[in-house]
């Protein structure tokens, strides 16, 4: 018996390997064709922006070293935080996301927000773990309803002790789902709301 399953997860490795090279030429040879760049004039520019806008976290994630940089290296301010948003909506950047750390903690994030609202920009993917999506709700509902921002949420498992034990806290799970249960209600009211649950 111990054979035979020994050489299932072993089969069963192998094939997630070979489809993971796989996926890896494919998405190699697709990159290369151009479809995830496009032309402005002569210079070739992305299709997506990520924007690092924070070390800071609110979790001690066993799965991310992001948080131990918090205070070690300077982030970029308010202003400049704005003027790439400029130069990206100027040069047509397609997708614009801001990234972390957890950027909701940011004392600035809604003047962030204001000024991408300001520039026209939809859809700005924000990344957040989800914990402090309840506490911040009431003044994160105008972007999402407006299209100004889309919530990209973390959710590492469906069982609370897993995600736990990988986020490192005692309520990640249970504060998460209850940012999604107050997304999920307004997606109702509002169906242009646009989140994701990234894992």
């Amino acid at each position: 018996k111990n054979f035979w399953k020994k050489t299932a997860v072993a089969g069963c490795f192998a094939l997630h390997k070979i489809a993971y090279l796989c996926g890896n030429v494919t998405e190699f040879f697709r990159i290369r064709s151009g479809k995830e760049t496009f032309l402005l004039g002569e210079m070739l520019l992305p299709r997506l922006l990520i924007l690092d806008l924070t070390h800071a976290c609110n979790l001690r994630c066993n799965i991310c070293d992001i948080w131990k940089t918090a205070g070690t290296q300077e982030e970029l301010d308010t202003s400049a935080a704005k003027k790439l948003l400029r130069e990206a909506r100027d040069l047509g950047i397609k997708e614009i996301a801001l990234s972390g750390g957890e950027v909701l903690l940011r004392k600035d994030v809604f003047e962030i927000l204001d000024y991408a609202k300001k520039l026209g920009l939809k859809d700005l993917g924000v990344l957040s773990n989800g914990v402090v999506i309840r506490d911040r709700f009431e003044r994160l509902k105008p972007y999402l309803t407006g299209r100004t921002l889309s919530l990209v949420v973390s959710l590492d498992s469906l069982s609370p002790a897993l995600h736990n034990e990988i986020r490192n806290s005692a309520d990640a799970w249970q504060r998460t789902r209850e940012g999604l249960a107050l997304l999920s209600r307004l997606k109702k009211d509002c169906p242009e709301v646009n989140f994701n649950v990234i894992s």
